[in-house]
């Protein structure tokens, strides 16, 4: 049965699983991989290369505040990391609040430049996200990454990967189906 707690990719084992009942059992490919993730090399003690997506495709009042991103980058860049940000094609309304001459450069990406979004998350040490499709491409690919989740699930939309870090808050209204009844 459907479940709101189950992760999407179980649930999607179980689909495949009553279609097809080769893919049941604990033998069972796992479904969610598209692609065999790329090889990468043995994480290094501190990331050097490191990749703030902190965009949520829409309403920026569903995210962690920009400051809190800048922050975070600004702590890893006096560790002597290189922070990249990226800004997909509707998190535009994320960036607005902050003058561009205060603002790193970012790398913009349009709805048809998939395969160059890749190849970035997957040539950095470690992605730090909301949840979006950045946190599901990057595992995916095998990018360590941290994904910040709101409480509008539980782990029903998780990444399935181990490389994959997830923060969620659980506050006592979370399980919503982001049906929210607060401003």
């Amino acid at each position: 049965p459907a479940s709101f707690e189950r992760a999407e990719a179980a649930q999607l084992q179980d689909l495949f699983a009553l279609l097809e009942p080769s893919l049941a059992g604990p033998a069972a490919p796992p479904v969610w991989y598209a692609v065999p993730p790329r090889p990468r090399p043995a994480p290094a003690r501190e990331p050097r290369r490191i990749a703030f997506a902190p965009g949520v495709g829409g309403d920026p009042r569903r995210a962690w505040p920009l400051g809190h991103f800048l922050t975070l980058a600004a702590e890893w860049q006096a560790r002597g990391a290189e922070v990249q940000w990226i800004e997909g094609p509707g998190d535009a309304p994320y960036f607005a609040g902050l003058p561009e001459a205060e603002f790193p450069p970012r790398r913009r990406f349009g709805g048809g430049d998939l395969a160059a979004l890749a190849d970035t998350l997957a040539e950095v040490d470690l992605l730090v996200c909301h949840d979006t499709a950045y946190a599901h491409l990057a595992a995916g690919l095998g990018t360590p990454t941290v994904a910040l989740f709101g409480g509008g699930q539980h782990r029903r939309f998780h990444p399935a990967s181990a490389r994959v870090k997830v923060v969620q808050g659980l506050p006592p209204c979370s399980g919503c189906q982001w049906h929210c009844l607060h401003d």
